[in-house]
């Protein structure tokens, strides 16, 4: 799928190349974990392609797509440049030599890159009828599938959810987190990221 943003009326598109997934209220390394419905996390409890925002503790932050259940999401960690990526740079204040793998590697500068902010909250991503949203893209031909990318010095990591295998990204892509250079010969069809959550 393609992440897509309109900004003074540019359009611009990003290949969602890297995601992880998080089961609610059950999954310890999930911001909705034992969590109720709340202002704060209203966006995570809302039906289905809804945009979730949130500040990180660093200062930056990240976009996540509310998923079937309530509390469950998918957070998008990284994007390949498909268009206007001159104004992607603009937006993230970087020079002209600035290449494809830099611009959207993570989930902060994806939010800098496509200037996503709180007023995306709550949107309708799969609808279309705001300024950022997901559509159709090229299907990945084979994903990676291994662990999430977590603060290891919170405690809050150090359990069994932490080791699940919840992170996925595009073989072929360079613009990602990090590369599990142990998984990558563990490559699963696009069609098998889809089930089977609970390995």
């Amino acid at each position: 799928m393609n992440l897509c943003r309109r900004v003074d009326g540019q359009k611009l598109i990003g290949k969602i190349v890297e995601t992880e997934a998080y089961l609610g209220s059950v999954d310890q390394c999930s911001v909705t974990y034992k969590k109720k419905k709340s202002k704060v996390l209203k966006s995570y409890f809302e039906d289905a392609g809804s945009c979730c925002v949130e500040f990180l503790d660093n200062g930056g932050r990240q976009v996540a797509v509310s998923s079937a259940l309530p509390g469950e999401y998918v957070l998008i960690r990284a994007l390949q440049p498909m268009l206007g990526r001159e104004k992607m740079k603009s937006l993230r204040g970087l020079k002209n030599k600035t290449t494809d793998k830099d611009l959207a590697k993570d989930p902060t500068t994806t939010c800098q890159a496509l200037k996503v902010g709180l007023d995306h909250d709550c949107l309708d991503l799969l609808e279309g009828g705001g300024d950022l949203w997901i559509e159709p893209g090229a299907k990945c031909s084979t994903v990676i599938r291994t662990r999430r990318v977590l603060d290891m010095h919170d405690e809050k990591n150090w359990n069994q959810w932490s080791f699940k295998k919840y992170r996925f990204y595009d073989s072929k892509a360079s613009c990602i987190t990090s590369r599990d250079t142990k998984e990558d010969k563990n490559q699963v069809k696009q069609s098998e990221t889809e089930v089977d959550l609970d390995s």
